[in-house]
């Protein structure tokens, strides 16, 4: 029989390992607040971020759910449904205002084969949760977390022009569409290998189906 001591310390030990794992370097989830006034980068620890007055960026992936965890820790309990669509590797674009939060999921594009003769992209989806005080990134995979640009404002010690969890939303979007743009040299490399083939008399194109 399950008695509520046997919760409560099943609780305390949940709450410990999450703690205990949250923020670490390489973990599955790292949390950060922002300094409004100084547009500083601080890592926190989930206690930390239960009492911080300022922003707190959640970045998570998906492989568990520790972030729902979390959240419920915090007094941000996401929507069964919304839950469900995080663990959607071909979930489209979408987005819904709750009483609580927001959630906008994009599809980040990822390259898979960045060879000049075979290129190969993909596009995996990221799901942001926000609100006033919080701001969530779930990732399918590691392949399109924010780990690289978390670290460099961290080295920096500061994120500019970030004033709000809707503001870092804002430069992370921007940050994911200069993905997009960067892909243009690799783009560019498979069209002219495309085009060398072609235009080669003594080639024997037949790679109809990658053109």
């Amino acid at each position: 029989m399950i008695t509520e001591k046997m919760l409560t310390r099943a609780y305390k030990f949940t709450k410990k390992t999450l703690q205990k794992n949250v923020c670490q370097k390489g973990s599955a989830m790292q949390i950060v607040s922002i300094d409004p006034q100084t547009n500083h980068l601080i890592p926190i620890s989930l206690e930390q971020a239960r009492t911080s007055q300022l922003p707190v960026w959640i970045d998570a992936t998906n492989q568990n759910q520790d972030w729902v965890v979390a959240l419920a820790s915090l007094g941000l309990d996401i929507n069964e449904q919304h839950i469900q669509d995080t663990q959607n590797p071909t979930h489209p674009p979408f987005y819904e205002a709750t009483e609580h939060y927001e959630i906008l999921i994009l599809r980040a594009l990822h390259v898979v084969d960045g060879d000049t003769t075979h290129f190969c992209a993909t596009f995996l989806p990221i799901t942001f949760i926000v609100n006033q005080h919080y701001l969530v990134t779930i990732h399918a995979t590691t392949y399109t977390d924010f780990a690289e640009l978390r670290e460099k404002w961290l080295q920096t010690c500061r994120c500019q022009y970030v004033h709000s969890t809707l503001g870092l939303m804002s430069l992370l979007v921007d940050w994911l569409t200069d993905q997009y743009l960067n892909l243009r040299t690799s783009f560019t490399q498979q069209l002219e290998y495309w085009q060398q083939q072609l235009l080669n008399p003594d080639g024997h194109f037949n790679d109809w189906t990658e053109l």
